[in-house]
């Protein structure tokens, strides 16, 4: 048989993580192991954060979103043109009137 925690022992691990303690903490005063802890904790339904390095941000959100393949397909291509063909028709770049030119 595997070993298993007094009911006291696990009472006394499940209230301390309901009071929010860390694991680190228990471990501490308890002398039951965080990783032990942390599996008494998860079965009694207590939220238990993640191993590693404080919390990570929240994702950024995307820029821009294609979600037709199409239309991704197009903007690609027309980012790829030359500019002169890009703004050959009437865009801001296009070439000054004949009349401002005098031509």
């Amino acid at each position: 048989m595997a070993n298993v925690l007094s009911e006291n022992k696990q009472q006394q691990v499940i209230a301390l993580g309901r009071l929010g303690w860390s694991l680190r903490r228990i471990e501490r005063e308890t002398g039951i192991r965080r990783e032990t802890a942390a599996v008494y904790l998860r079965a009694a339904g207590v939220a238990v954060r993640r191993a590693g390095w404080g919390r990570r941000p929240p994702a950024k959100p995307a820029i821009q979103v294609a979600t037709d393949f199409a239309a991704r397909q197009q903007a690609n291509r027309r980012l790829k043109q030359p500019r002169s063909v890009r703004f050959a028709h009437g865009g801001v770049h296009a070439p000054a009137p004949a009349s401002l030119t005098g031509n």
